[in-house]
């Protein structure tokens, strides 16, 4: 990748300075200068196409920044971009000029048709909230990336430093003790991680706690009162509601600033003071929030805090009664006040959700003790009612630090990929299937990301807030649930796999343009291309990686079917049809869909929200039409499994003979296939194969709502032999 060009030296301080925006266009970056950054994204589209090295014609142009497109009448100046912005030119290819879709390069041993795009399924969740007390201490995670300063004189060094070295002098940090070199400076590690995952594995040391700071947007100062609660939608368009006590303003004025609170590897001096903890502020963007992570603290601080807000509650109520009985003991209650707030003084808060709450609700318990003592006092000693105001805010504070306690005392959460409680994890927004939401070891990300066939497959579209939270996410862990992570906390997945999320819009433009998908794990930069119009496939050579694979299988082309013997493409036929027989899946987003009853055909998808059938998997609009006179008409199903004549038993029996027999068709096909090639191979591949591996299982949900499971007789080459039975349309569209 070029370097931009070199600002140089101004001698006349009103001569305007030069201004470049970074352009990637086919894994490549060019610099692209700009008279100001106020010209309009038509304009800058004809300054890409007289560029020497792109010369893309205007009208073929698609602009991209972070997901977003640009529009010819946007100005550039609307999108916040600074120096070096980088931007995604996508061209758009004209009519006949996609790749060729049909056979080519598979020597005869399979038949393939090329991949047709679609739109992966969009997601409509409601933002997170946020809960309790947004300016407690510490109660957020972020992912802070402010570098350690060098330890060098301003004045002798400054003149040759890098850029990144005259920031550091800037902010006018240095360690202590001084380092020898830059170099050293430079390789310093900033934070001390902030604990580890259940496997030993040190979270990265960007990872850091956190509190939140409200202030006046106009005028930057903290003298303000914020209005009611905040969510996250207020918290990232800077526009919380609330009054600035220093400029007179109020309204949406308000902006929340997050600072640091990581520990450092080495203090630092800061205006001729030492300091062992960061401070850096997201709005000088330093560091940035990350509203999926959450932090579990150890069962013996949940006990600790919990013991203190059961003690609190039990003085609390305590001192009701001593303060309505007749006479009054206000003993009992300056006692009660005075341990409660020695109590509650004695635990410090932290992110973990259940710490922040349980010292959150003792603390206010014991305010609201003092208030009552001081109602009391006024009242000169005399009995307070039951509806006086001290007594009932008292008896609400209770309440709290009785359901803080029992938050306190839950089990931990374990983590999906760990089956561990790791004390960070992410946490997955809108989970439908299980009532909760999953989490995910934090460390656990990329691997989950590495995983699965492609990255395309675990990810959706978002359309709110998508410049923050990503025009395209990452889905949950488990299938079938509508979960997902938002676009800031998949920065835990590395710098890299990031970068490839943040810019994944401009990897689906080139994929609706006839584009091609890298699925080799050692691509660098954006994972679609364009491939030339004389590539066929399904083998296809990565312009990146100048590796082959298949297009097709999404694999290595030494390693594709395409590529094996007969024997081998046998047993991968008939695995595939034993894997894909066991399962049904939604026919809108090919993501499999827990039934909430054991042979009911009625479907509704977690994720896309498609209505369909579970019996023919195909799309309707109304299941009760699509039930209607299935006896007599070959395009409806039953509403029910067991209510086919092939299919009649037990509910979770016909489940089973329902599987065996879309396994069965799978299975026929395959043999069909197989035997164009070579006549007996299917069989005798079959014959060699353990008996077990085509009895058919099924598990779930009975008619009386019990787990249950059954078996289906098991499938033999006889079978695989025969005809289809009449009068059963399989699954499968």
């Amino acid at each position: 990748m070029a370097a931009p060009p070199a600002a140089t030296a101004e001698t006349d301080a009103t001569a305007p300075r030069s201004l470049f925006y970074g352009i990637r266009y086919q894994n490549s970056m060019y610099f692209i200068p700009v008279p100001s950054s106020d010209i309009s994204v038509l304009e800058f589209k004809r300054l890409l196409a007289q560029h020497p090295e792109i010369r893309v014609p205007t009208a073929q142009q698609q602009v991209i920044r972070s997901g977003t497109l640009l529009h010819d009448h946007q100005r550039l100046s609307e999108f916040q971009m600074m120096q070096n912005t980088a931007l995604h030119l996508v061209p758009t290819r004209v009519s006949g000029d996609h790749a060729p879709a049909g056979p080519a390069n598979t020597e005869g041993n399979l038949p393939w048709a090329r991949p047709q795009y679609g739109a992966l399924p969009l997601v409509q969740h409601d933002l997170p909230v946020i809960e309790g007390d947004v300016f407690e201490t510490a109660k957020f995670l972020v992912w802070c990336t402010a570098c350690t300063a060098p330890c060098f004189s301003r004045q002798t060094d400054a003149a040759t430093a890098t850029t990144a070295t005259q920031q550091h002098y800037q902010r006018g940090e240095a360690h202590l003790p001084r380092c020898t070199t830059e170099a050293e400076c430079l390789a310093l590690s900033r934070h001390v991680p902030i604990g580890s995952d259940s496997h030993g594995v040190p979270y990265p040391q960007e990872l850091q706690p956190a509190s939140a700071q409200p202030r006046c947007r106009l005028c930057k100062t903290e003298s303000v009162l914020v209005d009611g609660a905040i969510s996250w939608e207020q918290v990232f368009s800077q526009s919380v509601q609330g009054e600035c006590l220093a400029c007179g303003n109020s309204g949406r004025i308000i902006e929340v600033m997050f600072r640091c609170r990581g520990e450092l590897a080495r203090n630092v001096s800061f205006d001729s003071e030492s300091r062992s903890v960061c401070h850096s502020l997201s709005v000088e963007r330093t560091n940035v929030i990350l509203p999926n992570v959450h932090q579990q603290a150890p069962r013996e601080r949940l006990d600790r805090v919990a013991l203190v807000a059961e003690l609190v509650r039990d003085r609390a109520r305590a001192a009701i009664t001593a303060a309505t009985a007749t006479p009054v003991n206000l003993t009992v209650v300056q006692e009660a006040a005075e341990a409660a707030t020695d109590a509650s003084r004695s635990v410090e808060t932290g992110p973990a959700e259940a710490v922040a709450r349980a010292v959150l609700a003792s603390k206010n318990g014991a305010t609201k003790l003092e208030a009552l003592l001081h109602a009391l006092q006024a009242n000169n000693g005399q009995a307070l009612p039951a509806t006086h105001r001290a007594v009932e805010e008292l008896a609400r504070a209770a309440d709290e630090c009785y359901a803080a306690a029992a938050a306190a005392r839950a089990p931990s959460v374990d983590s999906s990929d760990s089956g561990s409680p790791d004390s960070i994890q992410l946490e997955f927004h809108g989970c439908t299937a299980a009532g909760k939401p999953h989490r995910l070891n934090a460390n656990g990300l990329e691997a989950y990301m590495a995983a699965q066939d492609s990255l395309r497959s675990v990810m959706v579209r978002n359309d709110r807030i998508p410049h923050i939270f990503g025009s395209y996410v990452i889905r949950c862990c488990q299938p079938g649930c509508g979960g997902i992570l938002y676009l800031p906390s998949c920065r835990v997945a590395g710098g890299e796999r990031y970068e490839v999320i943040r810019d994944w819009a401009t990897t689906e433009v080139t994929l609706q343009q006839g584009g091609v998908l890298c699925p080799l794990p050692n691509h660098q930069g954006d994972p679609a291309y364009l491939p030339p119009r004389n590539e066929a496939g399904p083998c296809r050579a990565c312009p990146t990686c100048r590796e082959h694979f298949c297009e097709q299988h999404q694999t290595a082309w030494r390693s594709c079917l395409h590529n094996m013997d007969i024997e081998a493409t046998a047993r991968h036929l008939i695995d595939k049809a034993l894997a894909e027989g066991a399962i049904q899946v939604c026919p809108k987003c090919r993501v499999w869909t827990v039934r909430e009853n054991a042979t009911c055909t009625a479907m509704t998808c977690s994720i896309c929200n498609a209505r369909w059938c579970y019996f023919c998997a195909r799309e309707v609009d109304n299941h009760r039409e699509h039930s209607r006179d299935w006896e007599t008409n070959a395009t409806r199903c039953p509403r029910f499994l067991d209510d086919h004549p092939h299919l009649a038993g037990a509910p979770i029996q016909a489940v089973a003979h329902f599987h065996r027999l879309k396994t069965l068709r799978l299975l026929r096909q395959a043999r069909r296939a197989l035997e164009k090639r070579e006549a007996g191979r299917f069989d005798q591949v079959f014959a060699a194969m353990d008996p077990s591996s085509f009895v058919i299982e099924a598990t779930g949900p009975d008619g009386s709502g019990q787990i249950s499971s059954a078996t289906a007789p098991p499938i033999t080459i006889e079978d695989v032999r025969g005809a289809q039975e009449e009068g059963l349309p399989y699954a499968m569209p």
